[in-house]
C-alpha cells in the first residue's frame, strides 16, 4: 500500500447485528470484558479498522480480517491468520471510532476527541506555554475545541511514537494550522516536535462533526484520504428503514419516536432531525445503540437537565415498553437488573455540585439516609419515600450513580431531628449543629421559592436507605 493515509469514522450506530464479523480470537477477548463501555469500545474499533482495511480487501470475509495487539500495545493487522503490509491506528472517545492505515513500517498514530468543555487543569499541566498561550487567544466559543485539538495531536504523536501516555505529553509540542478556522470539515497540517527527538512528525487535523481527528506520523506530508466504500457494510445506508429512540429527561421520563430513515441517512442523523423538530433540542450522543439491520434503536438523554413532565414517566414506560426499558437497563444502569420495574428517580439538593457531593456520600457509604420537608413535596407533586421504594440516584443531569432501597420512614418535626438522624444523613461534621445550620438555609429558600412559610414545627420525613447498585463497580 502507497500513497496518502487512509481513514475513516463510525459511530455506534453503524455497528451490525451479531458478532459474526469477529474473528474467533476477537470473539473471546469480547467476552472476557465485563464492562459494556469496554466492549463498546472494542466493537467499535475493529468494526472502523475492517472497513478501512476493506477497502484493499475486496470480497474478503469480516472475521477474516483480525486485530491483534503487539507487545506494546499498539494495534496490528491480519489477514486469514498472515500480517498485513500496513501501519494502523485506532481511537475510539464517546461514540465515535476512528481508523488510520498507513505503509508497511511508517510510524503513525491516529486520535479522535469530542469537543466537550475540560478543565482548565488540562491546559496546565499538559500543555506547553505556546499552547497554552494559542488556546487563551482563541475566541471563547472556540476554545475548546483548540483543547481537543492540542490534546489530540500530542496522543497521534505518542502513537505514532508507539509509546503512548508513559510519554510525558507536555514534551510533545504542537503547532496547528487554521486555529479558529470554521468548523467545515477540511483538514489542516500539524507540524509536532517531540523534546529529545531530532526532527518533527508531520500531521493533519480536521472537524468531525463535534469531535475533532488527528493524524500524524513519518509519512503523512499529504491529505489523509477518507475510505469512501468498502466491501463491508457496502449498501448499509442504501435502503430505508425504520428506526426508534426513547429520549430521558432529567427525572428519567420516557418520549419514543419512531423514525422512518430514508435511504442514503444514518439512523444518528435521522433521529437527531426528528427529535430537533419535535422538541427543539439538539441530542448530544446516544447513550445506548442496538442494531442496525433491521430496526436501529436508540436511546438518549436530554442535555442540560431539562425537564419534561409530559414524557411518560419511567414505571410506566417499564411496563409498556419492553424493549426500550431493556435498552434502559443496559445503558443507563449497566446491565444491572432492578428488583423492580416502579422505580422512582431523584437527585440530591438544588445544584448539580451538591447532588454529586450527596450522591458521592452514598457510594462510598457515609450518607445513609436523607429527610424531605413534606409540605414542599406536596406542593411539587413528588411523593415521600415508603419502605421498599426503589430509586435511582442521578447527578442532577440525569446520568445514573447509584440505586437505593429505603427501608424505613420516620415523620417528625424539625426541630425534633435528632444528633442520631444528623450521623446517618452523614453531610458535613455529622453534627446535629452544622446538620441543622445547613437544612435550615436550605429549607428557608426552598421555602421562599414555593410560597411557604418553614419553621421548628414543620413536619418532615426522615428517610432510611441502603445501597443497592453504585452503577460502574464490578461485584465483589
Amino acid at each position: 500500500m502507497t500513497g496518502a493515509v487512509r481513514w475513516l469514522t463510525c459511530d455506534r450506530a453503524d455497528l451490525p447485528d451479531g458478532l459474526d464479523w469477529l474473528a474467533p480470537d476477537e470473539r473471546d477477548r469480547l467476552a472476557a470484558m465485563r464492562f459494556a463501555p469496554r466492549r463498546d469500545n472494542f466493537l467499535l474499533g475493529r468494526w472502523t479498522a475492517k472497513r478501512v482495511l476493506a477497502a484493499r480487501l475486496p470480497g474478503a470475509a469480516p472475521a477474516a480480517i483480525e486485530i491483534r495487539a503487539a507487545a506494546d500495545g499498539a494495534p496490528e493487522a491480519f489477514f486469514d491468520g498472515a500480517p498485513l503490509p500496513v501501519t494502523l491506528s485506532i481511537s475510539h472517545r464517546a461514540g465515535r471510532g476512528l481508523a488510520a492505515v498507513g505503509d508497511a513500517g511508517a510510524a503513525l498514530g491516529a486520535d479522535v476527541e469530542w469537543i466537550e468543555p475540560r478543565s482548565a487543569l488540562l491546559v496546565a499541566d499538559f500543555f506547553t506555554a505556546d499552547e497554552a498561550a494559542a488556546v487563551a487567544a482563541c475566541p471563547p466559543a472556540g476554545r475548546d475545541r483548540a483543547i481537543a485539538l492540542y490534546w489530540s495531536a500530542k496522543e497521534s504523536a505518542l502513537k505514532a511514537r508507539r509509546t503512548g501516555l508513559r510519554e510525558d505529553p507536555r514534551a510533545v509540542r504542537v503547532e496547528a494550522d487554521g486555529l479558529t478556522a470554521p468548523s467545515d470539515g477540511a483538514w489542516r497540517a500539524l507540524r509536532i516536535a517531540v523534546d529529545g527527538t531530532p526532527g518533527t512528525l508531520a500531521g493533519w487535523w480536521r472537524d468531525d462533526a463535534g469531535y475533532v481527528v488527528t493524524i500524524a506520523g513519518a509519512a503523512v506530508a499529504d491529505e489523509p484520504s477518507c475510505v469512501a466504500s468498502c466491501a463491508i457494510g457496502a449498501g448499509l445506508y442504501d435502503r430505508r428503514m425504520p428506526a426508534v429512540a426513547w429520549v430521558l429527561d432529567v427525572m428519567h421520563r420516557v418520549r419514543r419516536f419512531e423514525i422512518d430513515v430514508p435511504p442514503g441517512d444514518r439512523a444518528l442523523v435521522a433521529t437527531e432531525r426528528v427529535v430537533h423538530r419535535e422538541l427543539g433540542v439538539t441530542l448530544g450522543l446516544p447513550l445506548g445503540v442496538r442494531g442496525l439491520d433491521r430496526a436501529p434503536e436508540l436511546l438518549f438523554l436530554l442535555p442540560g437537565g431539562a425537564h419534561e413532565p409530559s414524557f411518560t414517566p419511567l414505571p410506566a414506560f417499564a411496563a409498556d415498553d419492553e424493549r426500550g426499558f431493556s435498552l434502559y437497563v443496559e445503558a443507563m444502569l449497566g446491565g444491572w437488573s432492578p428488583p423492580t420495574r416502579e422505580l422512582d428517580v431523584f437527585y440530591f439538593g438544588d445544584t448539580p455540585e451538591l447532588a454529586a457531593q450527596l450522591a458521592h456520600l452514598v457510594m462510598k457509604g457515609v450518607k445513609r439516609g436523607t429527610v424531605c420537608w413534606l409540605a414542599a413535596m406536596a406542593r411539587l407533586g413528588f411523593p415521600p419515600a415508603h419502605p421498599g421504594m426503589v430509586s435511582v440516584v442521578t447527578d442532577r443531569f440525569g446520568h445514573a450513580l447509584c440505586v437505593i432501597e429505603f427501608d424505613r420512614v420516620e415523620q417528625l418535626r424539625f426541630g425534633d431531628v435528632g444528633e442520631r438522624h444528623a450521623w446517618v444523613e452523614g453531610e458535613g461534621d455529622r453534627t446535629l449543629a452544622a446538620w441543622r445550620a445547613g437544612h435550615l438555609s436550605y429549607y428557608t429558600a426552598e421555602a421562599a421559592r414555593l410560597g411557604l412559610e418553614f419553621s421548628d414545627d414543620a413536619l418532615v420525613l426522615f428517610q432510611y436507605f441502603r445501597v443497592l447498585k453504585v452503577l460502574g463497580r464490578a461485584d465483589d
